[in-house]
Formats: structure tokens, sequence, C-alpha cells
């Protein structure tokens, strides 16, 4: 090989280099890959009250617990079933100020087993048919097995008939994609 032809191939390989577009590539350590991530479901809803008044300070607490159960079949999570808790509690001192507490929890089990978890929030309204359509906004906080750093956000919709607790919905939003490294 001579001389003149080396050149021209250290030049050519120096111009692939410098005019290729390498931040196309991914990069270590940067955001995740969102991935859709949606579903239908159908399950049962239950809520339970307690109230309890402190003899000493007059203050009323009230602990309303609302549960979800059901399953369905959506995308990276194929056939699931799912498990809701809101608890929100209120407590009114001997003066009447009120103060509220949510805690929330969401959990998808995939047939394998694998899960992913959630926390939301969001409003309920009572239809004119005396349905409860809720629609609540939830941020996806880990999970087991492919799904164990997974991140992401969906919305969740449903309606409830409150006489039956017959529950049906359905989720959309974005996951980190399913699998090592997701």
């Amino acid at each position: 090989m001579n001389s003149k032809f080396k050149l021209c191939a250290i030049a050519a390989t120096l111009a692939l280099l410098i005019y290729s577009p390498l931040d196309a590539a991914p990069k270590k350590g940067g955001a995740p890959k969102l991935v859709p991530f949606k579903g239908r479901f159908v399950g049962t809803a239950d809520s339970v009250d307690n109230s309890t008044t402190d003899p000493n300070t007059g203050a009323t607490t009230t602990t309303t617990t609302v549960s979800v159960e059901g399953g369905g079949n959506g995308t990276h999570l194929g056939k699931y079933t799912l498990e809701a808790t809101e608890t929100t509690t209120s407590t009114t001192d001997a003066g009447g100020v009120t103060t509220e507490e949510t805690t929330s929890s969401l959990v998808f089990v995939a047939a394998n087993g694998d899960e992913v978890w959630a926390t939301f929030s969001g409003e309920s309204e009572t239809a004119p048919d005396g349905d409860v359509d809720s629609e609540l906004t939830a941020t996806i906080t880990g999970g087991t097995g492919r799904f164990a750093t997974s991140t992401g956000y969906f919305t969740l919709v449903l309606t409830t008939d409150p006489d039956t607790g017959k529950t049906t919905g359905s989720y959309n939003g974005k996951i980190s994609g399913p699998g090592k490294g997701n």
C-alpha cells in the first residue's frame, strides 16, 4: 500500500468521524426511552369509613379507604391483576379547622409475577346516572423483575357503580422500556 493511499484512507476515516451524527447514538446515563403503556380493566371497588373523636381535644378524625381490585390486559404487562388503594384522613379540631392527608398506591401484577408500582391523585364526581367518574394522574415509581427500575406516568380513567362496586376503566401513558437497563 503506498503512502498516498494510506493518507487518503486516514483522511476519509477522520472525515467520517468529524461529520458523523454521533449525538444520535444513545448516551450512557441519559434519560430512559419511554414507550406506550396502556390497557383496560374491570374490577370491584370498596369503600370503608371510620370516624373517631378524641375525648380530650374534641377533634374528630375520619379515615376513608377506597380499594379497587381487578384485572385486564395491557401493553408490556399482558394479562394482569390490579390493586389500588387510596386513603384519606380528615381531622377536624374543636375549632372547626379541618386538615386532610391522602396517600395512594397502585400495583399492576403481570401474569409472570413482575410488578409495576405507581402513586396517583385526581378527582371524582358523581354523574347524573349515579355512577362515580374518576380521572387520576399516576406516576410510575418502580417495580419488580423487568420493571425493577421503571419510571413513567399515565392517566387512569374509571367509572364505578356505587351500588354494586363494579368498576371499569382504562389507562394510557408512557413507561421506560421494560427489560434490562430500562
